[in-house]
């Protein structure tokens, strides 16, 4: 990882938008803790609009190939059947993404090792 003043380090996933910042670093760091903020910040409105656009897109494309023409094709099933899968994975991330606006949902018994499950079991349906 980049070393930053000698001391502040950062996430080499973050490297080609932390150029800006490092030129207007203080002797504290305020610049990068402004700016992983704004990172923070970001990556919370995203996902949202994400699993939100996300799930409609799916949605849409399972009542197309349940109720139109399509369904008397044989990869109608299929689409189906990933598209139902698809919106599963979203849901799931969406109960993560609810941790990240500090709504707590993992603390109550059973919900994390069931989602961490139902996670996997959706991704490898997906593929």
């Amino acid at each position: 990882m980049p070393k930053l003043n000698t001391t502040t380090y950062i996430d080499s996933s973050a490297i080609s938008v932390a150029v800006i910042a490092m030129q207007s670093i203080d002797a504290n760091g305020n610049s990068i803790k402004y700016f992983q903020r704004l990172l923070q910040r970001f990556g919370v409105i995203y996902m949202a609009a994400l699993i939100i656009f996300g799930f409609i897109g799916n949605s849409i494309s399972c009542y197309v190939f349940v109720r139109s023409k399509l369904r008397r094709l044989s990869c109608s099933l299929y689409l189906t059947a990933l598209s139902i899968s698809d919106n599963g994975y979203l849901i799931c991330l969406g109960l993560i993404w609810l941790e990240n606006i500090h709504v707590f949902i993992f603390h109550n018994n059973g919900i994390c090792q069931i989602t961490v499950y139902l996670t996997t079991v959706f991704s490898s349906l997906s593929v």
